[in-house]
This record gives structure tokens, sequence and C-alpha cells, in this order.
């Protein structure tokens, strides 16, 4: 679901990064790849903004929005009402935490990745293989090593392009798109050639 209607960055008032993050997020006793307090936390040391808007709400992360002034805790909004919402923000967040899960965090694309998209953001990952190929195959992100210059990473100068592509790819990942290969691929399963030859 492509969101109609744009809202104005918030990086135009501030002149900061504004990121955002959707879905699910798991405790820091969990330690598994949707733990991701201390990915926000190290993210907003660097004085870049953080909003976090959960698929189910999470005290853990509500506190972290209490004592830091880059950490933004957000309600669970519903779906299209979220997609409008993420247009305002600069970057969309899909790194995962890979301390327990690192062969699982580099199988999986996630859904994430495409709302951002849809949404108008570049995303920003780690280098978790399956992402790291679509973010750069694409030319739809940023893939960072560590979170040493995530501030340097994201500026202006090194992703002008990468916005400017990603704008360019809003409606490419959607259902809507490619409705016509899925069709065709269940027709092709379903009705087997006529010729007398397997499939």
């Amino acid at each position: 679901m492509i969101p109609v209607v744009i809202k104005q960055k918030q990086s135009r008032s501030d002149d900061k990064i504004h990121i955002v993050y959707e879905g699910h997020l798991d405790s820091r006793r969990s330690g598994g790849h949707y733990d991701l307090s201390g990915i926000f936390e190290n993210i907003a040391k660097q004085e870049i903004h953080l909003y976090i808007y959960p698929s189910r709400e999470s005290k853990i992360y509500a506190d972290l929005g209490e004592k830091s002034a880059y950490i933004h805790y957000h309600r669970h909004l519903p779906p299209q009402e979220l997609m409008i919402e993420m247009t305002k923000y600069d970057f969309g967040w899909s790194g995962f935490n890979v301390q327990k899960n690192r062969a699982h965090a580099d199988t999986v694309l996630a859904n994430k990745t495409f709302e951002y998209i849809a949404a108008g953001l570049p995303v920003v990952t780690f280098p978790h293989e399956s992402q790291k190929r679509f973010v750069e195959e694409h030319g739809v992100g940023v893939v960072v090593k560590t979170l040493d210059h995530l501030a340097e990473e994201l500026s202006d100068h090194r992703t002008k392009v990468v916005k400017e592509r990603v704008l360019e790819s809003r409606y490419s990942f959607t259902v809507e798109e490619k409705i016509s290969q899925i069709y065709a691929f269940y027709e092709k399963i379903l009705n087997p050639r006529q010729d007398g030859v397997s499939p």
C-alpha cells in the first residue's frame, strides 16, 4: 500500500537525521535478532533521531524513549496510517542483532524493507547477506558494517543518489506491480503443458 500523501521531512526543521523503525521488537533477555535496544541506544548517542512504531506495545522500548531525547517511542498504528506517517522520516532501519541468530539474519529479507521503500525511505541495514544483496543490487539503501560513523554514512552528500533511486522505485516491489508475474506463475503450475510433456 503506497502512501499517496507524502509528509514534510522532520529533518527540514532541524538539519538532523531522522530514522524510523517499525515492527517486531524483543527484550534484552531474549538476545534474539529483534533485540534492538542496544543498537537503538548507539544510534541515539550519535544525536540521530530514532522513531519506534512497534507491532505491539513494549515497556522496555518505551523506557528507552523516556531516557533519551533522541529515541521517540510511539503507539502502534494501523498499517495505512503508519505508511503515511513514515514518509516524514529520512531512512528506515532494518538491521538485526546477530549475537545469537547470525545464520538466520543472513537469510531474512524483512517485509519492513519493502514498506520503507514504498514510503520513499532508503533502507539502512547491517551486511546481512540477503538484505545486503537486495539493497546493493537495487541501490535502495545503505549497508553499514558498524554504527561507529553512522551520521557521516547517512549524510546528504553520500546518500543523495540513493534517495533519488528509492523515490523512483517506490512502486517497483509492490504486489500490484508484480501481480501479472504471480498470476503467470500460478497459471503455469496449475495448468501443465498440454503437449504431453511434463512441466
